[in-house]
């Protein structure tokens, strides 16, 4: 601890003052600390996700071979039925009750959320939702509710993630950064692929690819699976098991086209189910356990005709990517899935829809690979390479991440004669996607919340353009000793959306934010004799200097304004630039001069 340190947390008491220290050598003071960062929170993200399949396996070994046969054997009902069936309807009722009561959640956490959090929230997820996700998910799948783990250990991790970044106050950059990370840990654990976790976190929940971005991801993800390949050994790890895949003949790709085609329909179909059934049940005068009960009913009937549709649907999976089961019954397993996993999320169900999409696509493709086997026979690879295809090829259709889905299904099949097919089945399976509907599913849901679904910034055609041209004078600074009360003096008497906090030579060492004080009055240091130092933030580095694109990057990460500095060797405050002057600058160059006047492109130097 340095002396300054020493400073800053004299007087408290010596447990609460070593929290201190420890969250301002980890908030953000170099690229370091991220890296480190990640790879904690990944491990931790691989420990919950470990935890959360094995609870989810003793639910279900508790209700079906305990209470379910004990009813049967008990209380046997007429007609062959069994008590089962209304185990979908128990577990979704305790967890709407659950929801309400206990945790007070409205609504799941699902990838959508976890995405509008990176996007455009910054780490803002409650913290009960981690633990709401994590019994309420159990409680659905467990029961035999047709949902996904996937998806649930997605929103824990980011949920965690969030956490951990309001814990140290980071800059808003990290904290999206953060949720980024627990969610490719999440992934990479879930199905033992490294690779796939990063790209669906940079892909789908953060929607940007940076060599910033890209380390601390790879870190997350690389801990997740380790620490559940540690927990459950490397065979067994990823619950997702499918035989190796083999490509018997070169011309052999081409039947792939086809295999798009039916894997972006069903992709669709997937999709628009789901909307449909949610339309439905909201339409219901039911609503909280009895919607959610009556949807788990529907689940509990249809399991009696297709008892493979039930749950996660894994060993399901696995055996039509063997090969095992008949065309007819691939397709009624399609078919059920998709109305199963609608009735189950539609009415409110916890659980996610990542694994009924790779559950479909199996069906599917192991449908059109029989099909093929009828015409060509031997000639051609078996049904349950198709199968194996069309999980990535529904995937990519109905969440339009095809680097993930290509991936995916690369490291489970740990065969390189994989890549060729599932490319081209990914490509076509996209295309077809996207001429019903440009969104995927994810972005639709993140529309509805208000996020935004696009990779559109500030700052375009301002690559020449430098900071110094948007700028405005610092009008308060604070010092670095200063009190609580006086920095939220500071605050209230100022316009700034930043105060830079300096230190006894003038030079910026961070910036305060509203949003820093804001936790701190909410949190449990409200009676604490905290200082400036300790609630500043690092800003990023800007300099008059600086292209105001590169400012822009910053500013969509999550800054509503930056604190420019002299130069980097001497860091005094000389200005401010907002996002709101970026904006004005780009419609200012993007608009024809005979709408802004001759003058206009002088504003920008």
């Amino acid at each position: 601890m340095t002396m300054r340190d020493h400073e800053v947390t004299a007087g408290r008491p010596a447990s609460i003052a070593w929290l201190v220290a420890v969250r301002r050598r980890l908030a953000g003071r170099g690229f370091a600390a991220v890296l480190t960062l990640a790879t904690a929170l990944g491990a931790a993200a691989g420990l919950l996700s470990v935890a959360f399949w094995n609870a989810i396996a003793a639910l279900d070994a508790a209700l079906n071979y305990y209470l379910a046969s004990g009813l049967d054997r008990a209380l046997p009902m007429p007609a062959g039925l069994q008590w089962r069936v209304f185990l979908p309807a128990l577990g979704a009722g305790l967890a709407a009750l659950a929801a309400m009561y206990v945790f007070r959640t409205p609504a799941r956490l699902g990838v959508a959320s976890v995405m509008l959090d990176a996007r455009q929230q910054w780490g803002q997820i409650p913290f009960r939702y981690v633990p709401a996700t994590f019994v309420n998910s159990v409680l659905t799948i467990g029961s035999g509710g047709s949902a996904g783990r996937e998806a649930p250990v997605v929103a824990i991790g980011g949920g965690l993630g969030a956490w951990v970044a309001r814990w140290l106050r980071a800059s808003p950059n990290q904290r999206r950064l953060l949720v980024g990370c627990g969610a490719a840990a999440a992934i990479a654990a879930a199905f033992n692929a490294p690779l796939a976790g990063v790209f669906f976190a940079l892909e789908v929940v953060l929607g940007e690819w940076s060599a910033a971005t890209l380390s601390p991801v790879m870190l997350a993800a690389v801990a997740g699976t380790v620490v559940c390949q540690a927990a459950e050994g490397n065979v067994s790890a990823g619950h997702f098991r499918v035989p190796a895949y083999e490509l018997v003949a070169w011309w052999e790709v081409g039947l792939y086209v086809g295999l798009g085609v039916v894997a972006g329909l069903g992709g669709v179909l997937f999709r628009r189910s789901t909307e449909l059934a949610e339309r439905f049940f909201n339409s219901l005068p039911w609503q909280g356990w009895w919607r959610a009960s009556l949807g788990g009913l529907g689940v509990g009937i249809l399991g009696l005709l297709l008892p493979g549709i039930l749950g996660n649907g894994q060993e399901t999976t696995a055996a039509a990517c063997l090969g095992e089961l008949p065309q007819q019954l691939l397709l009624a397993l399609a078919a059920g899935k998709i109305i199963a996993t609608a009735l189950t999320l539609g009415s409110g169900g916890w659980g996610g829809d990542f694994a009924p999409t790779l559950f479909v696509g199996a069906m599917l493709g192991g449908a059109y690979g029989r099909g093929l086997e009828a015409v060509l026979g031997h000639a051609m690879a078996g049904a349950g390479a198709y199968a194996m295809v069309g999980m990535g090829g529904v995937l990519a259709a109905v969440v339009r991440c095809p680097a993930t889905a290509v991936l995916l299904l690369f490291e489970m099949t740990s065969s390189y004669q994989v890549i060729l097919p599932i490319m081209v089945c990914v490509a076509t399976a996209t295309f077809v996607a996207r001429r019903f509907d440009v969104l995927g599913l994810y972005h639709h849901q993140l529309r509805a919340l208000g996020g935004p679904v696009d990779d559109a910034r500030p700052g375009d055609g301002l690559e020449e353009v430098a900071v110094r041209a948007l700028m405005r004078p610092v009008e308060v600074t604070l010092d670095e000793r200063a009190s609580l009360s006086e920095a939220l003096t500071a605050m209230a008497e100022t316009g700034q959306h930043v105060v830079p906090v300096v230190g006894v030579n003038g030079e910026c060492g961070s910036v305060l934010r509203l949003a820093d004080l804001r936790a701190i009055l909410a949190g449990t240091e409200r009676g604490l004799p905290v200082v400036a130092a300790d609630l500043g933030v690092e800003c990023p580095l800007v300099t008059p200097s600086t292209p105001v694109r590169e400012a822009a990057e910053h500013l969509v990460g999550g800054w509503d304004e930056l604190v420019v500095v002299a130069s980097e060797a001497d860091r005094w405050p000389c200005g401010l630039v907002a996002r709101r002057d970026v904006l004005r600058a780009t419609i200012r160059r993007c608009s024809p001069p005979s709408e802004l006047g001759a003058d206009s492109d002088a504003n920008l130097g």
